[in-house]
């Protein structure tokens, strides 16, 4: 019985040592004496600036009176980030939301749509270049699509069919179709086989 009895025992340390090691160090955080009651906001307010990515360790926190009203307060949390550099982070005190580092928006449908239509293009012209690269043996190629539409199209990848007509050694007219996937993470890969 003494050996499971030891091993919890030990278990309970390890979990209370290692939630010590993330909490914020209130010893860090200072308010004029006039403005005691805001110490709760504070504590609050240090640790929304705590949660951010970019603040590792909150190295003090106080009342911004220039920019406080009476009935709003704002705090001054002084963050130092992973790369060593401090930074202060304001946070609005009734809320306990960070007003220096703002969350990223997602982008609206105007910007995501000019977003998909830069990136079809950017496919479109390694697809392109591609193609041309890999028929460039062809006798008398004569590409009956310009600029096909994306087929299988993601933000990260797309294909693109090209038809077009060719001659083989003796003139006669043959029909092919190079097929070309592109992604962000590697070259355009291109299939050339006969057009049915």
């Amino acid at each position: 019985m003494r050996k499971p009895s030891l091993k919890l025992g030990v278990l309970s340390l390890g979990l209370s040592v290692s939630s010590l090691g993330f909490a914020l160090d209130e010893s860090r955080l200072w308010l004029p004496s006039e403005y005691e009651r805001l110490y709760l906001d504070l504590k609050a307010s240090a640790e929304a600036a705590e949660a951010l990515d970019r603040c590792v360790t909150v190295l003090r926190g106080t009342l911004d009176l220039q920019q406080s009203r009476d009935d709003a307060p704002v705090f001054r949390i002084q963050c130092r980030q992973a790369n060593g550099r401090t930074y202060n982070e304001l946070v609005d005190g009734v809320t306990h939301t960070p007003m220096t580092t703002v969350a990223a928006l997602p982008p609206s449908e105007e910007e995501l749509e000019a977003l998909k239509v830069e990136r079809e293009a950017f496919f479109f012209a390694q697809c392109r270049q591609a193609v041309l690269a890999s028929t460039d043996m062809f006798l008398e190629r004569v590409f009956l699509t310009e600029s096909p539409q994306a087929q299988d199209f993601t933000m990260e990848s797309a294909r693109f069919d090209f038809d077009f007509d060719a001659e083989n050694l003796e003139g006669v007219s043959l029909s092919y179709k190079a097929i070309c996937r592109v992604n962000l993470d590697e070259a355009a890969r291109v299939d050339v086989m006969p057009r049915l």
